[in-house]
Formats: structure tokens, C-alpha cells, sequence
């Protein structure tokens, strides 16, 4: 923990942000390793941004090399903690790209894209941005993973962006309540209380209240009263 104030008092961090820049794959991967370490640190979060890294680091979540998206979405992941970073992120372009690694093939890639935008999901001006920006079928579609851990990741999302009385309407129209109810029959505590709560969101809307019905939920709901 020391080591990641010493490196940015001592003036490295410039350095390894240009870094970023290089068109040496090695050098592309050693660098955003680097700031994937020194980003956990609170301090750094604020110094990374101020130094001009964000734009660097969202274009390069479309490089083809599945370890630097990795490593520059942790990093985008671990940035966005920070309040104002939650806003920067977006600023500078980077839903897009994040909102692509959920189509990504490989599922480390995917888990830390969906991760970075469970973090940003929870302002409120970008509930409104990531469904904009088209995240909802992708997000919908990790509901059915066969991988519990994306399936609780998305499912986080889904919930943060239910909050916002627009998505309520356009997480059902987009499709989401068939693997929401899906969810409410399994055997993950933790999936089942998001589906739940998901649910509960979505049937504050007086249209959805028939839909939710029409779907099938109603059965599920009564029987995890006697779960």
C-alpha cells in the first residue's frame, strides 16, 4: 500500500500512463497492469484521473488483447469507487466500450466490464446513460449465464438501473422479466434476493404490475414466502 503513494509522490505514475500510449503489446500490458495496482489505492483514484488517464484507458478497452481489457477494466472498475470518477468515466466515452466487453468471449474479460458498470450504475444521471447507451440487452442476457458469479454481477446492475421510473418500463420491454422470474426458482440466496428486489422495482409501474402477472411471477413470489 505504501508503494502505490511512493510510486505517484515520486512521480512514476505520469510516466506509466504514457506508457499507455505505446505500440508495443508488452509495453501496453506491463503498463496497465501497473495502474491496475497503483488504482486500488484512494489517493491514486483522483491522481490517475487528474493526470489525464481516463481517455487513455477507455480506448483502450477496444484493444485486442484480452489481458490489457482485463487489466483496464479493473482499473476503470477500481476508479470508479471515486465519486467524481463515476461521473468522469462517462464523460469521456466510456460506457460504449465497457457496455461491449458484456459481449466479450472470454468471461474474466466480461466480469470485470460488468463489475465497472455495477460501480457507475449507482449514480443517477447514469442509470439514465448505461440504458441509453444500449446495456440492457447484454445485461439481460448475462441473467441466463451459466456462470453464477456474472449472473450476480448483472443482476446488480439490473437492480441499480430498476431504480430510475423510466428502465422500470424498458427493462420489461427489452425482455428482462422472463430471466428475472427464472431466477426468483433457483437456489442462490443472493440471486434470489436480487431478483426479488428487481422485481419489486419494477412492479412500482402500474403497466408492469400486469405483466409481472402475465409472466408468471406471482408463483415463484408465493412460494419464497415458505422459503
Amino acid at each position: 500500500a505504501e508503494n502505490k503513494v511512493k510510486i505517484q509522490q515520486e512521480g512514476a505514475l505520469g510516466s506509466i500512463i504514457s506508457l499507455l500510449k505505446s505500440p508495443n503489446e508488452q509495453t501496453l500490458i506491463y503498463s496497465s497492469e501497473a495502474l491496475r495496482h497503483l488504482s486500488m489505492n484512494a489517493q491514486n483514484k483522483e491522481e490517475i484521473e487528474r493526470a489525464g488517464a481516463l481517455p487513455l484507458l477507455v480506448e483502450l478497452l477496444s484493444c485486442p488483447l484480452d489481458e490489457v481489457q482485463e487489466h483496464v477494466a479493473v482499473c476503470l472498475q477500481n476508479l470508479s469507487v471515486n465519486a467524481n470518477n463515476k461521473i468522469r468515466i462517462v464523460q469521456v466515452g466510456g460506457l460504449p466500450a465497457l457496455i461491449e466487453l458484456l459481449r466479450s468471449r472470454n468471461k474474466k474479460v466480461q466480469a470485470q466490464g460488468v463489475v465497472a458498470l455495477r460501480n457507475l450504475s449507482v449514480n443517477a444521471d447514469n442509470k439514465v446513460y448505461i440504458v441509453d447507451e444500449g446495456a440492457l440487452p447484454p445485461l439481460i442476457a448475462l441473467l441466463s449465464s451459466p456462470d453464477e458469479e456474472l449472473q450476480e454481477h448483472s443482476s446488480v446492475v439490473i437492480h441499480n438501473l430498476s431504480e430510475n421510473a423510466e428502465n422500470k418500463v424498458k427493462i420489461v420491454r427489452e425482455g428482462g422479466l422472463p430471466p428475472l422470474i427464472s431466477l426468483l426458482s433457483g437456489f442462490n440466496q443472493r440471486l434470489l434476493e436480487l431478483a426479488t428486489a428487481t422485481v419489486m422495482n419494477l412492479a412500482t409501474n402500474p403497466e408492469n404490475k400486469v405483466r409481472i402477472a402475465q409472466e408468471g411471477a406471482i408463483q415463484p413470489l408465493v412460494s419464497l414466502l415458505c422459503f
